[in-house]
């Protein structure tokens, strides 16, 4: 069992039966609190919240239940900051879900996903990353990714050279499965064969036989650019388009000095990158052997800089060194615990740290700058967010606009998009409820502004499907929502957000129509609510996940009472299929038909063709498969059959 976690069991454990028992806004006293914030998370490195001092006196453990629906409890400072939640997801009384928060957002998630008591899967979110470790044995030690950037392959295989840790190293290359999948063959696919053979056998003499890596090296950014793809040719081998980076890299730093890690070729196999040969630490005076394997060319002599594996440019060598010193200098003054006295010493040093970050932006590779314009925009706008640099918004305006004069055009997106959440942000955190909501008030005149100026940015649909949600959530306006929805419909139609807006203009317009609206059963059964063998039945349409229960009561009690007339159909919508099934596998009184599709909110197919807004949600269906009722109060829906039959006679 997670080893923390098992030690401290028997001492929280009690708070959620109390919870199971009580509900409601249970609170608890400064034992709780500190066994609570004792709980760890169960991988190393993570940043996370630890309150101290003043901000320790104002936290507190409240029941779980009346923010979240669940059995559990959650920890949050004086000023209602999160930082920490604890659930017990499928209410057998034993926690399930551990969630550490940086900031009042989440940054790592441990979980048991199957409620037998051990850990199975370790979650980097927020502004930690993207990371999904799991572990199929259960041995508290991550056997594979789920999800991983290439970024965070770049990390994690500095990381593995480091520790000289083989399985962590093992873990970021190319399975045989997925190897297959690219549809590699011919000499492509015989060199990435021998590549990826070559990487098994070699990463211990390869780390042993490097001197530049010890375990005191740091490591500093992957800053690769844009990834490129290798087009599809039967002549090459190559069956499907690939995306990759085909001379990835890292850099590092070692007692004072940068050097680079040359990753060599990563592909993009599903929401993960993997590695497909043996990475290689730099040595200036040799060329580099590995990389170019889906993209072969001849080596052209250049000045290349820190991650393009040439010599290294010395202009950004002493760049890096500057950018070092400040975010050390950054770290102690935070360790001196006194913020107000070092405000202005520490706002001066973000700002000397975002000056070199530019610096090096304009330095760097015309391939490189993008991602160190997103590096500069990101290191203001978390400062900024965390109150550490007052003035970073002004600065982020400032360099777009040295951008603008220059003609770059590249990127002003997105500062512009960082700078708006930003300070969005803030506000939610330390503005008053009027204050918050004059803050969303505000973030939809600047998301309409954003879609004026960039209407093709990456980020427009994104913000057009926040208008159409807001505007029908918490406006209640839907005429100005279907407007945003058309628009988002109409110009991003294969975008995500685009099928979203269509769907949720389907069922805002459905209203007395039938609904296009199909799925498959947990059974693997095909579903179609346009189905004939549905006619003549009272349909309702639930919509729900594991962790948003509501409603499950009312629902049985109409599938029994009314089962002659009408038809419950469950569509759940969790993120992944293990979760769904270890739920329903411990709730067997839920007995109707079930669809299930994973991905959320978000990305299930399910919530998609509707334009799911939010959940737990039911929709209600007449004798011939119209629509009724769109969201309609659980505790309104017997009362809305009994209309429907009155109707009919």
């Amino acid at each position: 069992m997670h080893a923390t976690v098992s030690r401290l069991m028997s001492q929280v454990i009690f708070i959620v039966c109390l919870l199971a028992t009580f509900g409601g806004s249970v609170a608890f006293g400064q034992d709780e609190l500190a066994k609570s914030l004792a709980i760890k998370p169960n991988q190393p490195g993570i940043d996370y919240d630890i309150p101290k001092g003043d901000r320790l006196k104002g936290c507190k453990v409240i029941s779980s239940k009346d923010a979240f629906g669940l059995p559990g409890y959650v920890v949050h400072d004086a000023s209602g900051q999160l930082l920490r939640l604890f659930l017990d997801r499928n209410k057998d009384r034993n926690l399930d879900r551990w969630s550490y928060y940086k900031d009042g957002i989440e940054v790592y998630r441990d979980s048991d996903n199957n409620y037998n008591g051990t850990l199975d899967e370790f979650r980097w979110l927020g502004t930690a990353g993207s990371r999904i470790g799991v572990d199929r044995n259960e041995d508290r030690t991550i056997d594979g990714w789920s999800n991983i950037s290439v970024e965070e392959v770049a990390k994690e295989a500095f990381m593995a050279i480091k520790t000289r840790d083989q399985a962590r190293f093992s873990r970021l290359l190319l399975t045989r499965s997925e190897f297959d999948s690219l549809g590699l063959s011919g000499k492509v696919g015989s060199a990435v064969a021998k590549r990826l053979e070559a990487a098994k056998r070699g990463f211990d003499a390869m780390v042993r036989g490097q001197n530049q890596i010890s375990s005191k090296s740091k490591f500093v950014h992957s800053g690769n650019g844009q990834p490129g793809v290798a087009a599809a040719s039967k002549a090459e081998g190559i069956s499907k388009d690939i995306t990759c980076y085909d001379h990835a890299s890292t850099v590092f730093e070692n007692g004072g000095k940068f050097g680079n890690l040359s990753l060599g070729t990563v592909v993009r196999v599903g929401s993960n990158w993997r590695l497909m040969e043996l990475p290689e630490v730099v040595d200036p005076k040799k060329p580099i052997s590995n990389g170019g394997v889906l993209f072969p060319m001849q080596m052209i002599e250049a000045d290349f800089g820190p991650g393009e594996g040439g010599p290294i440019n010395n202009t950004l060598v002493k760049l890096f060194e500057n950018l070092d010193k400040t975010d050390k200098d950054i770290v102690a003054l935070r360790a001196q615990g006194n913020p107000k006295k070092n405000a202005v010493r520490l706002s001066n040093l973000h700002k000397e740290k975002a000056l070199a970050g530019i610096e090096i932006f304009k330095e760097v590779e015309p391939a490189q700058r993008l991602s160190w314009l997103q590096n500069v925009t990101d290191n203001v706008a978390d400062a900024y967010r965390a109150e550490e640099f007052p003035t970073g918004l002004s600065f982020l305006n400032d360099f777009a606009n040295q951008l603008s004069r220059s003609k770059i055009t590249q990127g002003l997106d997105y500062i512009r998009w960082r700078s708006i959440y930003a300070e969005y942000s803030l506000k939610l955190r330390i503005a008053s409820a009027q204050g918050r909501k004059q803050a969303t008030t505000k973030l939809m005149g600047e998301l309409e502004r954003f879609y004026s100026q960039f209407p093709t940015s990456e980020f427009a649909p994104e913000a057009l499907h926040q208008l159409g949600q807001n505007f029908e959530v918490d406006q209640s306006d839907r005429a100005k929502a279907v407007k945003w929805y058309q628009v988002l419909a109409s110009k991003f139609p294969k975008t995500d957000y685009g099928r979203r807006a269509q769907g949720a203009l389907n069922r805002i317009n459905g209203k007395g129509k039938r609904l296009p609206f199909e799925g498959k059963t947990s059974s693997g059964k095909a579903f179609n609510l346009a189905s004939s063998a549905l006619r003549g039945k009272i349909v309702v349409l639930h919509f729900w996940d594991s962790e948003s229960t509501t409603g499950f009561k009312e629902l049985q009690k109409l599938n029994a009472k009314w089962e002659d007339e009408v038809v419950v159909v469950g569509a759940n919508i969790d993120e992944k299929s293990e979760t769904f099934t270890a739920f329903m596998k411990e709730n067997r009184a839920i007995n109707w038909t079930q669809l299930h599709a994973p991905g959320g909110m978000d990305k299930s197919p399910l919530a998609t063709q509707v334009g799911l807004v939010a959940q737990p949600l039911a929709m209600i269906f007449d004798l011939e498969g119209n629509l009724v009722e769109d969201n309609i109060a659980f505790g309104d829906l017997e009362r809305e059959v009994q209309r429907i039959l009155r109707a009919k006679k």
